[in-house]
């Protein structure tokens, strides 16, 4: 199993290659540095990457401003493609981002989605409404990406998280959890998850050999919240007591 830096190590890496558009064996090298350092290289290479192309960009994104929503959104589906669509967006307002948004079919959306860094535009995805941004988590519960919603998750407001949690089943939001950085944010959602939610996510980080993910997770309760899990692992069986009870108690979880 991987450690709680280990996998938040794993998943920067995955997000460098995804930046740099190569394999993640190209970068192995970069796996000595600590994941601290990985994030602030991430960062300056995203950095990097807008400003070098903003010169590019930004004109095409003042152009938009004088056609219609749906307009825009028929000729970045329809010429422009969804990797000029996500360069543009990060120089569009965020009203008439969403203006141009709700006009995309979903696939379109999330192929965009793809080739945008969700820090960059978190004030889009914080504004984005309910519906739109479950049905951008289901369309990429079909493609696997776990990654992207990781990285979204990161950058949207927990109300809206946790409506899309509860649609999500949970060996796949274990998975998800895996590429989450801001885990500390998730444990707002303990405080209202039912006993069902939170032993159906225990029971499959087990099965998914995942689990220091949701202990870190657990860690960051507050104290009323850790008691009532702690009081939902003691219905564990044996065996997955045993599987469970020393990592919980490096994260401060009791298991009797």
């Amino acid at each position: 199993m991987l450690s709680q830096d280990e996998s938040h190590k794993n998943s920067e890496l995955q997000k460098i290659a995804s930046l740099l558009g190569t394999p993640e064996e190209e970068i192995e090298f970069l796996s000595s540095i600590p994941t601290d350092k990985l994030s602030f290289l991430r960062m300056k290479i995203t950095t990097a990457i807008l400003e070098e192309q903003s010169g590019v960009w930004e004109p095409l994104a003042r152009v938009s401003k004088f056609m219609p929503n749906f307009l825009n959104a028929k000729v970045s589906e329809d010429i422009l493609g969804p990797k000029i669509t996500a360069n543009i967006t990060y120089y569009i307002p965020v009203k008439d981002a969403l203006a141009i948004a709700t006009h995309f079919s979903t696939k379109f959306f999330c192929d965009v989605l793809e080739h945008i860094v969700p820090e960059k535009i978190e004030h889009i995805i914080r504004d984005s409404p309910n519906d739109l941004m479950k049905r951008v988590v289901h369309e990429l519960r079909k493609r696997k990406n776990y990654l992207l919603i990781g990285s979204l998750i990161d950058v949207t407001p927990i109300p809206t998280v946790h409506k899309i949690s509860m649609e999500v089943d949970d060996s796949e939001m274990i998975q998800i959890m895996d590429y989450i950085t801001k885990r500390a944010r998730l444990s707002d959602l303990l405080d209202i998850y039912d006993d069902t939610k939170i032993i159906g996510l225990t029971k499959a980080s087990i099965r998914l050999e995942k689990i220091e993910g949701l202990l870190e997770v657990f860690s960051f309760a507050k104290a009323k919240t850790k008691q009532k899990i702690e009081r939902i692992l003691d219905r564990l069986s044996f065996d997955e007591k045993s599987i469970y009870k020393n990592p919980a108690g490096e994260f401060g979880i009791t298991i009797i």
